[in-house]
């Protein structure tokens, strides 16, 4: 009895070992997820789990049910959970794909990822970087939406959100690329000497690139132009990355006018 009991505790341990370790902002998604499929919105076998962009205070994601466990791009998932009958498939931004053969072992899937994707309902999830959920959006019940910028519901969740601008600017995602010089840099020092560097009189920062709106909250036209107060968008606390319009001005936003 006493080695069956052994055997079982060595069993458990190492099937518990297999489970994926997820931080929490995936446990909020994965919670998520697993609330739909209980409840019965969500009958396909795979729900993946898209993370469209991360900003300075929150990370966006698709809950997507499907019938297969790759994203329509073929964007495979990094981690899969089992759910009941169910696979969660995080698709993550900073986080490697796993191989198609370790995709195929994770979640039993045998079909044709060329004919097979989507297949069903779709949400949108904003969870805060302390693993908060802030808001659900049933993107059946949108109309007139071909980008997420159109949807204002996620607006207050951009980088550079200001609630009554009369001028609305919101970044849904961004990325620095740091220059090549600094690519063997530990984190302190990247923190330290992010913006400038005063001691060789140089920024660290070689582009900045990511997805951005503005939008009129107005009904008279809005002209933008050099001396247009600046606007900025937080990336990480004391290193914040103050952004202003240069090259595209001048701007002209007629009433209630939006532009990506």
């Amino acid at each position: 009895m006493r080695t069956t009991f052994l055997n079982l505790i060595l069993l458990f341990v190492i099937v518990g070992c297999k489970q994926p370790t997820i931080n929490k902002v995936q446990q909020a998604v994965e919670a998520q997820a697993k609330l739909l499929v209980d409840s019965g919105l969500i009958a396909n076998e795979y729900v993946v789990l898209y993370e469209l962009a991360i900003n300075d205070s929150n990370h966006i994601y698709s809950i997507q049910a499907a019938d297969c466990p790759a994203d329509l791009k073929f964007e495979y998932p990094s981690k899969i959970i089992k759910h009941k009958d169910k696979y969660l498939c995080f698709i993550e931004l900073d986080e490697a794909p796993m191989s198609v053969k370790e995709m195929i072992e994770a979640s039993g899937y045998s079909g044709n990822l060329v004919v097979e994707g989507g297949g069903g309902k779709r949400w949108l999830l904003v969870v805060s970087k302390l693993g908060e959920k802030k808001i659900l959006i049933d993107t059946s019940l949108l109309r007139g939406w071909d980008t997420y910028f159109n949807i204002t519901e996620l607006w207050p969740y951009f980088s550079g959100y200001v609630k009554g601008c009369p001028v609305q600017m919101g970044i849904m995602s961004h990325d620095v690329e740091v220059s090549d010089s600094y690519l063997s840099c530990n984190v302190d020092s990247i923190k330290r000497n992010l913006l400038w560097n005063e001691n060789q009189n140089t920024t660290m920062i070689k582009n900045v690139y990511g997805q951005m709106y503005l939008k009129n909250n107005t009904d008279s036209i809005v002209y933008l132009s050099s001396s247009t107060k600046k606007h900025y968008a937080v990336v990480d606390g004391q290193d914040s990355l103050y952004l202003s319009l240069g090259d595209s001005l001048p701007i002209i936003l007629g009433p209630n006018e939006k532009k990506n």
